[in-house]
């Protein structure tokens, strides 16, 4: 068995565990899922395509990314994006250091303090960049190995090889109701970027100190749960426990610095996750500091947009998805 066989052996077997959804696979099962057309014993390795094969064939969804496709700043806000959502996924190296090899990205490294990082900055900052490093299961080394963001901080040491460019291509292991695209969700060159335009439209965000900004994708259950248990306001647990939301959303947080160094979140976009790329009006609510707009017409046919006012202008940020090891 080669790399590729292994991060999908990894991969597959977390999914195994936690979701009774998904079956899980020995590394024979996942060789012979693979519908390659050259021998599979020995096997001389899994192509980008054949990697999202298997996983399809194994109750996923599969996305790939390209990083040729985007800018390298998109692409490493992407890898974060994904990984802060708690979806463990394929790196394909591709270029440099490792090319051919095939990794599982199972975490990510330790957060910056925003206030130190946003010094002289301002507008919206994604926490994205506010991480320097991903964490991998490398079968060519013991977990867990790091992977840089910057080519300059890799030590060589207990597998640390790799930097975000030695990345090429992703494959990403979404469910089955995930339609809204992580990039139909930010600014690109050929998308046209739904949060920015929310962002615009409904948030008062301050105009000249910067703005921290965490996307994540989790399941409405999850979300709806942490409200109950961690908000002081009420008002703002009855309504999130109230709002029909599908399976899954995409939740996008804003903070101040020193409200995000403090767990604090001021503002925040709910969008519906099983949304069509295009679909217009897809926020299902707008926490604007002590001011929550739900959007009926995605639950009804078309009532105007309700608002409510809070009791608290600021809410714990949301933590599930991953556990600080």
């Amino acid at each position: 068995n080669r790399c590729a066989h292994v991060a999908l052996w990894s991969i597959i077997r977390y999914f195994s565990n936690k979701y009774s959804f998904y079956i899980e696979r020995t590394l024979h099962q996942i060789t012979e899922l693979d519908e390659s057309e050259q021998r599979k014993n020995p096997s001389v390795g899994m192509t980008i395509e054949q990697i999202a094969q298997v996983l399809r064939d194994s109750n996923f969804f599969p996305g790939v990314y390209f990083k040729n496709t985007m800018s390298d700043i998109t692409f490493s806000h992407i890898l974060y994006v994904i990984i802060e959502s708690g979806l463990p996924f394929i790196a394909a190296l591709t270029e440099g250091v490792g090319e051919g090899h095939a990794i599982a990205i199972i975490g990510h490294g330790p957060v910056e303090s925003a206030v130190k990082y946003s010094k002289g900055k301002s507008g919206i900052l994604d926490s994205s960049e506010l991480v320097s490093s991903l964490i991998a299961s490398d079968d060519n080394y013991i977990p867990y190995s790091r992977v840089d963001k910057n080519v300059a901080d890799i030590t060589g040491k207990n597998g640390n090889k790799y930097a975000y460019s030695n990345i090429g291509a992703i494959v990403v292991p979404f469910y089955e109701k995930m339609f809204l695209d992580i990039c139909a969700i930010f600014r690109g060159k050929s998308y046209r970027g739904c949060l920015d335009m929310i962002e615009r439209n409904y948030l008062t965000l301050p105009s000249i100190s910067p703005v921290v900004r965490r996307v994540l994708l989790t399941s409405s259950k999850s979300y709806k749960q942490f409200v109950v248990q961690n908000s002081t306001d009420e008002y703002f647990r009855k309504i999130i426990s109230l709002i029909e939301m599908p399976k899954f959303i995409w939740l996008a947080e804003y903070s101040t610095p020193e409200d995000f160094d403090s767990n604090k979140v001021g503002w925040n976009i709910i969008l519906d996750a099983t949304a069509m790329n295009y679909q217009q009006d897809i926020f299902l609510a707008i926490k604007n500091r002590n001011q929550l707009m739900v959007n009926q017409g995605i639950i009804n046919e078309k009532p105007p947009i309700m608002q409510y006012d809070l009791a608290e202008e600021l809410e714990i940020r949301y933590t599930n998805n991953l556990e600080a090891i």
